[in-house]
């Protein structure tokens, strides 16, 4: 009689994650000015949190960056929100099987659209294992 075992992804380490995160954070902190910073956890299977900036003026984003811990993928959403005149539009980009292991991953600001925006918003799904996740968006003026 044989055993059937399932392909379970490795538990996360706790403790890695924790630091990765630290780490990350002393990084962008060092490496400012940004419009927006946006961070949060993905549970395995479960759809994340959706995390949110406002600005206090419409911006242009100049340079959007995506970064998360591990050897696992994630699926990204990221959608904005610009007024231009009278008309209020609202722009959805979804990034499919985001490998965290093969590090930062820059997306086209231009997914967000080309008129500048008043906020930005991300939610992660469908993450193979627990992740952390970071995503830093800079100004037109000051991307790289």
């Amino acid at each position: 009689m044989g055993t059937m075992t399932a392909c379970a992804p490795d538990l996360v380490n706790r403790a890695q994650l924790t630091e990765w995160r630290s780490d990350r954070q002393a990084d962008i902190d060092a490496d400012g000015p940004f419009l927006a910073v946006l961070s949060s956890e993905s549970t395995a299977g479960q759809e994340g949190d959706r995390v949110e900036a406002t600005f206090d003026q419409p911006e242009l984003p100049g340079a959007i960056t995506f970064e998360c811990f591990g050897d696992g993928t994630v699926e990204l959403q990221l959608d904005s929100a610009s007024t231009t005149g009278a008309a209020n539009t609202t722009t959805t980009t979804t990034v499919e099987a985001v490998d965290c292991g093969e590090g930062p991953h820059a997306i086209d600001p231009a997914s967000l659209g080309t008129d500048p925006i008043g906020l930005v918003g991300a939610v992660t799904t469908n993450a193979d294992r627990d992740t952390s996740w970071f995503l830093t968006m800079r100004g037109a003026q000051s991307a790289p």
